[in-house]
């Protein structure tokens, strides 16, 4: 598979969704609080909520990005209720609230959301069909027989790669085959 169109994300985020918070796991106490497609001028994405702890809420969306033709991955994180965007404060915060630890390897900025037209965070995706086009290769030759869904795998792909997971590498997707 070599990119994923507009087209095939709009079609395949429903199903994703379902993949994702059945198989999203993590190695502190987390629960869903909400998870829903939603959709902008005819643009679908995924919005979802995390509670970790009491302390920390995980807002989170997944949408596609037209200028790079990849899916991309916004968040941001309320820690008492309250927003915050500096990164070292959150850090400590969440380490002390919650156990969690963010990833300072991975370039994220804060975004004019494309679709929300607010701040969010985001992981940058200049690198990212490069390194889905590698990841998907080496899968293709050895899934060619099984009948997955392609554009969800993709997903499913980018998803541990770009999502979540990058930010936050004590959450993860295990993800049953899905058809």
């Amino acid at each position: 598979m070599k990119a994923l169109t507009s087209q095939q994300f709009n079609e395949a985020i429903g199903q994703f969704k379902d993949v994702l918070f059945d198989n999203l796991q993590c190695m502190i106490r987390f629960k869903a609080v909400a998870a829903s497609v939603k959709q902008v001028n005819e643009e679908n994405y995924l919005f979802g909520c995390i509670a970790v702890e009491d302390e920390v809420r995980l807002e989170f969306t997944i949408s596609y990005d037209e200028f790079y033709q990849v899916p991309v991955f916004c968040f941001r994180i309320y820690v008492n209720d309250r927003l915050n965007f500096d990164v070292v404060e959150l850090d400590t915060s969440l380490k002390e609230l919650s156990h969690l630890a963010m990833n300072k390897i991975v370039d994220i900025s804060i975004i004019d959301h494309h679709l929300l037209h607010q701040p969010w965070f985001q992981i940058h995706p200049c690198e990212t069909s490069q390194s889905l086009h590698t990841h998907m290769s080496s899968q293709d030759s050895t899934t060619k027989d099984c009948n997955y869904n392609p554009f969800v795998t993709y997903l499913t792909c980018w998803f541990g790669l770009y999502g979540l997971p990058a930010i936050f590498p004590q959450f993860s997707i295990r993800p049953v085959v899905y058809s």
